[in-house]
Parts: structure tokens; sequence; C-alpha cells
């Protein structure tokens, strides 16, 4: 499996948050954070627009995944994702939410507090497609698939009184071979190289 990510150097790719927006780098994934934010190459599952906007197309069905995780300070991290494929085609609508319930305003001369709250809020809302061409370029079944796709995001934060927001996009493309030979196993070495 190859990806253009994977071609040019995954570090600058990587989900690196400016000023604002760094709750963009908490991986919404065990798999992904497991493998050290490698997952652009061969995403999977509900969340594989998060890692890469150009996921191959599984099997005809809809998924969906939601996770409620305690993070820290507090706060609560939550990703839902829903991604549905379609002969060739791939859609997704993913929702990510950092936020904290109503939090005590605590200082040195008030260490518990004047009754004052304020509450820590992220959200992001990506919405995705993407389209395997192979099937558009070939008659018959191929080994290969070839997905390019695009995601638009939008971003909010709010910190007490303080909000931002931002839109944005990116397109990413997949190349990929399977190697299962027609008894259905892996194989990258000919049984037979002179045959």
């Amino acid at each position: 499996v190859v990806s253009m990510a994977s071609l040019a150097g995954a570090e600058q790719f990587a989900r690196i948050g400016g000023y604002w927006g760094q709750f963009t780098r908490i991986p919404v994934d065990a798999r992904g954070e497991a493998m050290g934010l490698a997952t652009t190459v061969n995403p999977q599952g509900p969340l594989a627009f998060w890692w890469n906007p150009a996921p191959l197309p599984e099997s005809d069905r809809v998924e969906v995944s939601y996770t409620i995780r305690d993070y820290a300070a507090d706060l609560e991290w939550r990703p839902l994702a829903v991604r549905m494929s379609r002969d060739n085609l791939t859609f997704g609508v993913t929702w990510c939410h950092l936020g904290s319930d109503p939090m005590l305003i605590r200082t040195a001369f008030e260490p518990d507090g004047d009754g004052e709250t304020f509450e820590i809020s992220s959200d992001l809302v990506l919405i995705s497609g993407a389209v395997d061409l192979v099937p558009w370029l070939v008659d018959g079944p191929s080994p290969w698939a070839w997905s390019v796709g695009a995601n638009t995001r939008y971003v909010r934060e709010k910190l007490v009184e303080d909000e931002t927001s931002a839109i944005d996009g990116d397109l990413g493309t997949t190349l990929a071979r399977t190697l299962v030979d027609d008894e259905g196993y892996v194989s990258i070495i000919d049984d037979d190289p002179f045959d």
C-alpha cells in the first residue's frame, strides 16, 4: 500500500495544531495510537477519514464508532464517526468533542473558588468523500485500488469567553495492490519463477 503521505515523509502531514486546535492532535482510535499515528497508509473502519482523506472502499456497509474517553484535566474526548461504502464510493461524517463540565475558578486567595465557573469546549466536524477509480479505468477484476478523496473540516474552540473557529480541507490519494492469488493465499513470491 502506498500513500502520498508516506512518499513525501509523514512528518510533513502530521496532525499539528497551531496556537489553537491542539485537540486535533489527540488520536481518535486505539489502532492509530498504537501504531504511533502511522495509519495514513492503511486506515480502516469508520474513523479512516481522520487519518487519510482517501481510504479504500471496504465492503458495502455502514460503520459507526463512538468513544467516550477521560482525558487530562477532567476533560472528556468523544469522537463519533459514521462511514458508508457503496460500490467504489465511500462517504464519512466525523464529530469530535473535547470538553469539560463546569469547573470552579480557583485562585491563590480563594482556593475553594467563589462560585464562578468556566468550561472548555472544542469541536471538530469532518465531512469526507472518496472514490476508487480503478473500476472506472479497468474492465474486470484488478489487483489494484486507487482511491482519491477530500475532507472538509470545521473546527471550533471555546475557553471561558474566548471562541475561535475555522474551516479547512485536504486532499489525498491511496494506491494499493492486493497480493492474494486465485486460491485466496497471500503470496509475494512466485513458486516457479521460470514457469
